[in-house]
């Protein structure tokens, strides 16, 4: 189990373990620590019952950025969360993954227009995890005399048509995962639920848990009694296919009527018969839905 807490630098000594690597890599790093030690929120995950610190990422809300107009990207309708020193005390554990995924759930319930940070070159291993989770460098720019690579996401959701039985299915807390033969391309925050004919109407806005992805007789053993389908539709579902992929829906917000599509985009928009991606900017509207807490995996 993994615990997620929120907490001012200062309560995080700069000489902790977890630090030992940007400290390295970045001679002024301590100063730069104590300088920013009062206006940053820090993000952490731990393991439950242990108090060593397994990820640390710094955030802030800004309504702007220097290196954005330059970038090419347009003008913000709603802000950024700006983030930065993301350290993990191991790697290969997925820790790192499952708080950038609450990262971007959080950017998408903001309806914020992205997430930016900036990164040393010389950290690979960070930048390379970055790509892997929809970042781009966009920009250099110069702290302090240190070169610093400024790397954008642009905060999207998922879009995905169901049938309507299911989404009952979801509303009852009864189908806590959407099962798809193929698995998203792009790296999203929430997942927003069209409810096909004859209701068509965008009815769940659910943050976004785990993506779990391997053969569909793996999935259904670890999915089967939050998936709300009966094996015998599961099985012809994915009959002939060599790999099945199950979205974990969490904290679905909900509302009586939904809404329609149209409020997701100034321009005609049909229902995907797939994956759709909308800016998490767009999604100003799905605010009116109501919380309905659900069991996590």
């Amino acid at each position: 189990m993994k615990k997620m807490t929120i907490t001012p630098f200062s309560a995080i000594d700069v000489t902790h373990p977890l630090l030992a690597y940007p400290r390295a890599e970045y001679h002024g790093f301590d100063a730069w620590w104590k300088r920013k030690s009062s206006s940053y929120n820090t993000l952490l995950t731990q393991l439950s019952g242990d108090k060593n610190i397994s990820v640390l990422i710094y955030m802030k809300r800004v309504d702007d950025f220097p290196e954005r107009e330059k970038s090419g990207l347009p003008a913000p309708s709603k802000g950024f969360i700006k983030i930065g020193l993301i350290a993990v005390s191991q790697s290969g554990c997925g820790w790192g993954q499952q708080v950038m995924q609450s990262l971007r759930n959080v950017a998408s319930g903001d309806q914020v227009d992205g997430i930016y940070l900036t990164v040393l070159p010389t950290m690979q291993r960070t930048i390379n995890f970055l790509s892997r989770q929809g970042f781009r460098k966009i920009a250099t720019r110069t702290v302090d005399g240190q070169m610093l690579d400024v790397m954008y996401y642009q905060a999207i959701n998922l879009l995905i048509s169901v049938h309507p039985g299911f989404v009952d299915a979801m509303r009852r807390g009864e189908k806590q995962v959407e099962y798809r033969k193929q698995a998203p391309k792009r790296p999203f925050g929430q997942t927003v639920i069209y409810e096909t004919a004859p209701s068509s109407q965008v009815a769940i806005v659910a943050n976004t848990g785990h993506i779990l992805k391997a053969s569909p007789a793996v999935i259904w053993r670890a999915t089967s009694d939050i998936g709300g389908v009966q094996k015998n539709f599961y099985d012809s579902y994915f009959n002939n296919k060599d790999m099945a992929v199950a979205i974990e829906l969490k904290s679905l917000m909900i509302q009586k009527e939904g809404l329609p599509l149209s409020v997701l985009s100034n321009k005609a928009i049909r229902p995907p018969q797939g994956m759709m991606y909308i800016p998490a900017s767009q999604c100003g509207p799905l605010n009116t839905f109501t919380r309905m807490e659900t069991i996590s995996l």
